[in-house]
């Protein structure tokens, strides 16, 4: 976020001062953990995934709209 409003607001050669700052969150981008839990946007539906492409969620009939985002999102 630093360098993207360092890059967008400088004009001059000040805008090489946003590349430190995307080469470090460049570099961090490995280290992000997959949540632990899952929880839809009105908190009726938790998920956790449990491995391989599978996610034990807290209701028999899940949406699967969400579902599949979610299983989507654990791929990448």
């Amino acid at each position: 976020t630093i360098a993207l409003v360092i890059a967008t607001m400088a004009t001059t050669w000040l805008r090489l001062a946003a590349v430190p700052f995307a080469l470090a969150a460049l570099l961090a981008i490995p280290h992000v953990r997959t949540p632990d839990v899952l929880i839809s946007e009105d908190a009726h539906l938790v998920a956790m995934p449990i491995g391989g492409d599978e996610l034990a969620v807290n209701r028999e009939r899940s949406n699967e709209f969400t579902t599949d985002n979610w299983k989507r999102a654990l791929k990448a």
